[in-house]
């Protein structure tokens, strides 16, 4: 799934920063964390991988720098720490491909004599695995001493850190300060200075790794934003303090409409991490409809994200499967879950997690699992505790484990190739492939799974597609070996609703297609403020961008339908005359969350109504907001915790839409958003005039559409993108709502 993994340590207070245009129409005037030192010249750096897959730097000035300067490389790490090295000349740096895998970042500063500094762009490398690195454009990189420059003392004889900050200008007058402590669980809080220009950082009582940065809160609503400072507590040893380069931030906050639940103005106000709401929904809608299948995945982040969502908190008898999510594979052979701490092992997102009312909690619940038997003992953090838990729900609903996902796909690839080689006979081949069986069947006992997941996100080429046909193929052999009858474990594959990219999945192959059992299109994320144009994420019909070219030239038939017609294609040319039969193998995508874009201005002319055809803000290309640490850039606002351009429909519920069972439409925006209806794509979306936001997302009606096309097409049901993200149960209520109409 595109869970955008990577991301998803972020704040629990789920704040929304949103860049608009001031109540005027300017752009609020310049934001001192963007602000440049006043260098008289400029450092431009690129790089390309040799054959080695060493990284070559270069870079050039348009001016000529002052003599008595120096030159250094700045490298940052995957796990964020960094080096600083003097290229032995001028202009030129090579860069030893790593040890490690990750993703690497660098840039070249050069320190003038009188102390200032010029910094040249960033370039961040990509290694996975033994493909070639990918290089791509990474974020700005501010100056020290430009805008707020926040320090950090030596801890005194207790713990305690004493930050002190200076700025470059003398900030306007009437403004307010903070500190903003970023917990290890990504939880943030907000605290005033004990004095101008310093604060005490205290010894936390849980370990982990907390970040400290200052905010300027001018009058009018801008926000000024200092570097940030990481300090890493660990029982018996001093703390670690890293200084860090400040991310590019879009701090305007807009100060226009009032929102009458908190009395404060701005967009942001009107998020936050509460799910405590009405569902609108009477609770007997819940239960499932016999021969449908609901399959609903569950993430382990779930448990420290999601408001504590664990597996517990799904409904008995409202889905019909649970894909736990994620099992990463290792080295290429063998599969385990990331990020599970053991006894006296603090987990990477700490054990401090905030509570509804603001408060704080210790030990996530003070949950503890013991270890399964045959282990040394102890216990063991959320993710095989959660196994656990799943086991107990094999009795009502499929359970399988998910291997791989948006952040754990890249080791697919050396898997499929030793299947490939183990399948032509290859000497010494089948090791991988033969351990990754092993480990699967492990967990499949251990955990009574009935399914594994394959979510392999993406395969890329016609080698992939053999890799796939291959690995599948032994996966069953080895499966049915052990399983018969009743007991026999099933094979999913998670695939992509791209149908310019499903080819290289073999659909129409029928020995891949008899060796699976259910193929879950993840018809979502097919638009989003990954890019700069606007278009449905997840519609059922139609194109997602309303015919616009967005790539190479060619309109991308984005759609639910158009990736089941795709998918039935291929499905036809492995055995037309069993095609009904691979057919009732598709399950199809709901969201459980929005993605949209900030900055949307609507053409001139055309003005909003509740529930108005939204065609003219599809398809519509809008500006950056931030260009993000990662080195990626984004056109959306900030969204649930933290995640730029996304938002979980809870919060769209709570805050922008209203139920409305009298309408001939069953919702109805709110806070200044209008909700929109796209009659051919069966989809709806939500825009604030106001604020520029477009959301698209999927909510009961449009589910609805998707549950009938199902039933019409004949599929087998739907997969949800994620139950953790349906706090109340109303979209899962909708979804066996409207599948109890139909006999499956």
């Amino acid at each position: 799934m595109r869970v955008l993994f990577v991301s998803l340590f972020c704040s629990l207070t789920a704040l929304i920063l949103i860049g608009c245009k001031n109540p005027s129409g300017g752009g609020g005037g310049s934001d001192l964390s963007e602000t440049q030192s006043s260098s008289d010249f400029t450092i431009t750096l690129s790089g390309e991988a040799d054959a080695d897959q060493n990284i070559l730097l270069s870079w050039s000035t348009d001016k000529t720098p002052p003599s008595g300067g120096s030159w250094s490389v700045e490298i940052r790490n995957p796990d964020n720490s960094s080096r600083s090295v003097t290229p032995p000349q001028d202009g030129t740096y090579t860069v030893p491909k790593p040890s490690v895998m990750g993703s690497y970042r660098y840039h070249v500063r050069y320190g003038r004599p009188d102390g200032s500094e010029v910094v040249s762009n960033s370039i961040i490398a990509v290694y996975a695995g033994s493909r070639n690195p990918v290089i791509a454009p990474g974020p700005r990189i501010i100056p020290s001493g430009s805008g707020i420059t926040l320090s950090a003392g030596p801890p005194d004889t207790e713990q305690r850190i004493l930050l002190s900050w200076n700025t470059d200008k003398v900030p306007a007058s009437g403004g307010s300060w903070f500190v903003e402590i970023i917990n290890p669980n990504g939880s943030l809080r907000s605290v005033s200075p004990e004095a101008s220009g310093r604060y005490t950082a205290v010894k936390p009582a849980v370990p982990g790794s907390y970040r400290y940065r200052v905010r300027y809160q001018a009058p009018g609503g801008l926000n000024v934003v200092s570097n940030s400072v990481s300090v890493s507590y660990s029982p018996g040893a001093p703390p670690g303090i890293n200084p860090q380069e400040k991310n590019i931030e879009n701090s305007f906050r807009n100060t226009g409409t009032m929102n009458p639940n908190t009395g404060r103005g701005g967009f942001e106000d009107l998020i936050t991490a509460s799910n405590k709401f009405p569902s609108p929904l009477p609770p007997g809608d819940r239960s499932a409809s016999p021969g449908f299948d609901l399959v609903a995945y569950w993430g382990d982040w779930s448990t420290w994200q999601h408001r504590l969502f664990d597996i517990e908190d799904i409904p008995q008898g409202a889905v019909s499967s649970i894909a736990y999510a994620f099992f990463k594979i290792t080295d290429g052979r063998s599969i385990n879950l990331p990020n599970v701490g053991r006894s006296g092992v603090t987990p990477p997102w700490g054990a401090v997690l905030p509570a509804d009312d603001g408060s704080a909690f210790s030990g996530s619940g003070g949950r503890t699992v013991t270890l399964w038997p045959g282990d040394a003992g102890g216990t063991i953090s959320w993710g095989k505790g959660n196994l656990n838990t799943l086991k107990n729900y094999s009795s009502w609903a499929d359970t399988a484990l998910s291997v791989g996902g948006w952040t754990l796909s890249a080791e697919f690839q050396p898997l499929a190739a030793d299947a490939v080689a183990k399948r032509a006979g290859t000497a010494g081949a089948g090791d991988k492939v033969d351990m990754f069986v092993r480990s699967v069947i492990m967990y499949l006992e251990r955990y009574e799974f009935k399914t594994v997941d394959l979510d392999w996100e993406f395969p890329e080429n016609s080698a992939h597609r053999r890799g796939f046909k291959d690995l599948v193929h032994y996966l069953r052999t080895e499966l049915d070996a052990k399983w018969s009858g009743a007991a026999r474990k099933d094979i999913s594959i998670a695939i992509t609703g791209n149908p310019m990219k499903m080819r290289f999945v073999p659909l129409d192959d029928a020995e891949f297609m008899n060796n699976v059992d259910r193929v879950k299109i993840m018809t979502y994320d097919l638009a989003g403020a990954y890019g700069p144009m606007t278009g449905h994420h997840t519609n059922l019909f139609g194109d997602a961008f309303h015919g616009k070219s967005v790539e190479s030239g060619k309109t991308r038939d984005y759609g639910v339908d158009a990736a089941v017609r795709a998918a039935a294609e291929m499905m036809g040319r492995a055995d037309s005359a069993k095609l009904n039969e691979y057919k009732k193998k598709i399950r199809i995508g709901v969201a459980y969350y929005g993605r949209g874009w900030a900055k949307v201005d609507a053409p001139a002319g055309w003005r909003p109504a509740q529930n108005a055809d939204p065609a003219p803000l599809i398809g519509i290309d809008v500006p950056k907001t931030a260009d993000l640490s990662d080195g990626s850039t984004t056109y959306g606002f900030a969204g649930s915790f933290g995640q730029y351009g996304t938002i979980n429909y809870p919060h769209i519920r709570r805050y922008f839409l209203d139920y409305v069972k009298e309408s001939p439409r069953p919702y109805s925006g709110k806070n200044g958003f209008y909700r929109l209806w796209d009659d051919k794509a069966k989809a709806p979306m939500l825009y604030s005039p106001s604020h520029k936001v477009l959301i698209t997302y999927d909510d009961n009606e449009s589910i609805a559409a998707k549950v009938k096309y199902a039933h019409e097409n004949g599929l087998g049901g739907v997969i949800v993108w994620m139950i953790s993200e349906d706090y109340n149960g109303e979209l899962t209520a909708a979804i066996n709502r409207e599948a109890r109409k139909y006999s499956w």
